[in-house]
């Protein structure tokens, strides 16, 4: 499982011995056919039209301009709140568009744009932002021909991006006013970040966290990829908490591309008491 996804990068794989090769972004019905393929398949659960609604009846909508809703809450096992909070942090970490990626070729520190740009095309493919992702693909194809990319280039990226960020961006905000009013009307006048409170009481998801965190851990310090298996948890845990779910959304990113030592270095950064 690689982001590697030139033909010969495949060659490669098979040539030193292993026994298939699936690209990044994962989509989840090609891995479940390679696991299929090679392992005893076991009955995997989907998700019903009914998780396209919060638990308050907040409905995400179907369609919004650039964004494949169907292959992002494919992506994320159908937890439509998981979802919210990361378009949220996702327009947050763009909102710029590609004027960081401009900055660093200014400057010539090519390495790190291509890591910028191979970091945006894996969360916006994850998110089923396709056509973002593949402007990036197309920037990226031109590093395989030995060429440099020019402003000029990152035009139609940064246009996309901005598109598909102002989309959701106001998306989120008519989902918040909805919930205000919804919140006013109720008996307990409550708020929108209770309403998204997890089905844990408190003290459990507390108990949870501390338990989880040592075994992320370990599992980062042996580079184990079964970390992810755990991170999607550790982010739905923290979403109450702004600044900590900021933090594993970076360590679940650096984790996604076998990054192991940076995201253990900011798990022994979340703190947690």
């Amino acid at each position: 499982m690689t982001a590697h996804a030139q033909s010969e990068d495949v060659q490669h794989c098979f040539s030193v011995g292993m026994q298939d090769h699936i690209a990044k972004p994962i989509d989840p019905e090609k891995l479940k056919e390679k696991l299929i393929r090679w392992i005893e398949p076991r009955v995997i659960s989907g998700y019903s039209s009914d998780a396209l609604k919060d638990t308050d009846g907040i409905e995400i909508p179907c369609y919004l301009p650039g964004v494949n809703i169907n292959k992002a809450m494919h992506s994320l096992g159908g937890n439509s709140k998981l979802l919210m909070k990361l378009m949220a942090q996702y327009c947050n970490d763009y909102q710029q568009g590609v004027e960081p990626a401009l900055e660093l070729m200014a400057t010539g520190d090519w390495d790190t744009l291509k890591r910028w740009l191979h970091t945006l095309k894996g969360t916006s493919a994850t998110l089923g932002m396709e056509d973002v992702a593949q402007r990036v693909e197309e920037i990226e194809g031109m590093y395989f021909d030995h060429l440099l990319p020019s402003n000029e280039d990152l035009r139609p990226l940064n246009e996309e991006l901005l598109r598909v960020i102002n989309s959701v961006s106001d998306c989120m905000r008519s989902k918040a006013q909805m919930l205000a009013e919804a919140d006013s009307a109720s008996e307990d006048n409550g708020n929108f970040a209770a309403s998204l409170m997890p089905s844990l009481s408190r003290k459990d998801s507390d108990e949870r966290i501390k338990e989880l965190i040592p075994a992320i851990a370990s599992l980062l310090e042996e580079g184990d990829p079964e970390v992810l298996d755990l991170l999607p948890e550790l982010l739905e845990l923290l979403q109450m908490d702004d600044d900590k779910m900021s933090i594993a959304i970076q360590i679940m990113e650096h984790a996604e591309i076998y990054e192991f030592d940076e995201a253990l270095s900011l798990l022994n950064g979340l703190s947690y008491e």
